[in-house]
């Protein structure tokens, strides 16, 4: 039983809103240079959440965070960004988090895949 590559689908909506202009950087990790804005800065974390007697992972817990930065308001893009994840059934979560002259949002979700159904829950 192969997991469901969740990072892959995390890289390819946050590669949606680089493509068409909404985000100048889609990283990882910190920059460098915060010259570019806005950025997203993505990490992804999972676990096991259930084992079958063979030892098949059949469903992950899957935890996601996004920070986004601009030197302007990220309301629009936050809205955008997460009714977009909501199309794939992933719902995140928004907090202010806003640091020195920059605006910061952390949005998060945390969430079941099945990995035979490649359906995905609320936790």
């Amino acid at each position: 039983m192969e997991q469901v590559n969740i990072k892959a689908v995390i890289v390819q909506l946050l590669g949606e809103f680089k493509t068409d202009g909404t985000l100048k950087q889609v990283k990882t990790d910190y920059p460098k240079s915060w010259n570019d804005f806005p950025t997203a800065i993505h990490r992804t974390s999972s676990k096991p959440y259930f084992v079958d007697a063979d030892q098949k992972e059949l469903q992950t817990q899957w935890h996601i965070t996004i920070e986004l930065y601009h030197n302007k308001s990220l309301t629009d893009i936050v809205k955008r960004i997460s009714e977009r994840f909501n199309d794939v059934r992933i719902n995140l979560s928004d907090k202010d988090a806003n640091t020195a002259n920059l605006r910061r949002v952390i949005l998060e979700a945390e969430f079941i895949v099945d990995n035979t159904l490649k359906i995905v829950y609320e936790k």
